[in-house]
């Protein structure tokens, strides 16, 4: 398959084929300017990202907290919050913000979901990656050596 141009890709094409072919120079400042901007936004997005990823000490707790135990997202909120007021954070977080959080660390490959049942209702339950099969495999063994 095709790589995907981006918009970026094209402008350069479009560029190189008027700088060949002696085109226009008012459009050949255009595309110059099109591509000027198009970097310039690139980058401004890559230093935002960086500053929003750099100090952030939910994520920084939930790295901490997390364990080869499934948890609730709504225990979990509470064990970030008691890992906050201990480190002197004056942030409280909610579930969402916490769930965000997880949902970060299980894109980078550090953690995995599940559904639980808690008090009768399912819930999303998260772990370290690789915790949920092994729990699934000890309780498969479990319950086969009760049956036998």
């Amino acid at each position: 398959m095709a790589e995907k141009k981006t918009k970026l890709d094209m402008y350069l094409v479009i560029k190189t084929a008027l700088e060949e072919n002696e085109g226009n120079p008012e459009l050949i400042g255009f595309v110059d300017k099109e591509i000027d901007m198009i970097r310039a936004r690139a980058e401004r997005n890559k230093e935002r990202r960086e500053k929003k990823y750099q100090e952030d000490p939910i994520y920084e707790a939930v790295l901490e907290l997390i364990s080869d135990k499934i948890t609730p997202a709504h225990e979990f909120t509470d064990m970030v919050n008691e890992y906050l007021a201990k480190k002197g954070y004056a942030e409280e977080a909610t579930k969402s913000k916490v769930v965000a959080r997880l949902n970060r660390a299980i894109d980078g490959g550090l953690a995995e979901k599940t559904d639980i049942v808690v008090d009768g209702t399912k819930v999303k339950g998260y772990a370290l990656l690789g915790a949920v099969d092994a729990i699934a495999r000890r309780e498969a063994a479990k319950k086969a050596a009760a049956e036998a």
